[in-house]
């Protein structure tokens, strides 16, 4: 998490992230009834994220489905797990 989480009403919230390859956009939308109060999203925190890859207007996010779809990243023995991955429609692996 990078900075607070951000309202959007009456449709979500707006969580940023950054794993160090560059900044994304978590779209939590309010139909998920993810928690944006919940702890793991301050400022600070490590979380890893499961969703869809979405466009609204020029920007792209990730939309989580539901509560499971976010969790606290761990560390492991070989650093920290997870990334961000940006792919669009048609791009191979």
């Amino acid at each position: 998490m990078t900075q607070p989480v951000e309202d959007d009403p009456p449709y979500g919230w707006k969580v940023f992230i950054d794993d160090g390859s560059g900044l994304a956009q978590i779209y939590l939308n309010a139909s998920t009834n993810i928690d944006s109060q919940s702890p793991l999203f301050k400022p600070g925190r490590k979380i890893r994220v499961t969703g869809f890859g979405n466009q609204y207007g020029a920007v792209y996010e990730v939309d989580p489905r539901s509560r499971r779809d976010v969790r606290a990243r761990r560390s492991t023995s070989r650093g920290e797990e997870g990334s961000v991955v940006h792919r669009r429609r048609g791009a191979s692996s």
